[in-house]
């Protein structure tokens, strides 16, 4: 059994960089974390053949200043943003989101997500999204990723030009409302728990 009980501790960073280059994480298994299993600020970072699971927030968040050429690779990326699972466990769903994503870009350049097999999150499974006035953002690549059962999109490209999503399994099975902490109200698909289980969105 891997039984974790994370920290509820929304400041929490189980690995934080800022400002930092040309870091690689490798081979890491990055749990229980009560916010983000990996968070920071910086370019060059690559994220490589770790597990990443039952932290709080996101998997794995790149942020701003310096969000260029990041990656995610050959990850499992599993049950993380559990303030948000299992659906409808604390009123997001039913407010029309603001949960975290599980594997972000913000305003990023370049992002590479390729190889990962990133499933149950309570949030988005791998988006890159934003843009912030004079930086330069987008031409994201996810490639040969196994993305399937997140809340609620699960791959999502939001306000950025010539992303690339190719060679990608996605999926959803039909949702199981024995796992939810509390009974849909109204058939499939009108509940607001069900909204969203979508595939790729672009916005």
């Amino acid at each position: 059994a891997d039984i974790v009980v994370p920290n509820n501790n929304g400041a929490q960073q189980h690995v934080y960089f800022y400002s930092q280059s040309y870091y690689t994480f490798k081979g890491l298994t990055i749990r229980g974390s009560g916010s983000n299993g990996i968070w920071g600020y910086g370019d060059h970072i690559t994220v490589d053949h770790c597990n990443i699971k039952f932290n709080g927030k996101a998997a794995v968040s790149f942020q701003l200043p310096g969000a260029a050429d990041n990656q995610v690779l050959y990850s499992h990326i599993y049950q993380n943003v559990l303030l948000n699972w299992p659906r409808g466990n604390n009123g997001y769903a039913d407010a029309g989101g603001s949960w975290p994503g599980t594997v972000i870009w913000y305003a990023g350049l370049r992002p590479v997500a390729r190889g990962n097999i990133v499933h149950m999150n309570g949030g988005e499974g791998i988006l890159s999204y934003g843009t912030q006035s004079g930086i330069v953002s987008g031409s994201a690549l996810f490639e040969q990723n196994v993305v399937y059962d997140n809340w609620s999109v699960n791959i999502y490209f939001d306000n950025q030009p010539d992303n690339v999503a190719r060679n990608n399994i996605i999926f959803n099975h039909p949702a199981d409302t024995s796992t939810w902490l509390y009974p849909p109200t109204s058939p499939y698909p009108w509940n607001t728990r069900y909204k969203y289980s979508t595939c790729i969105m672009l916005e």
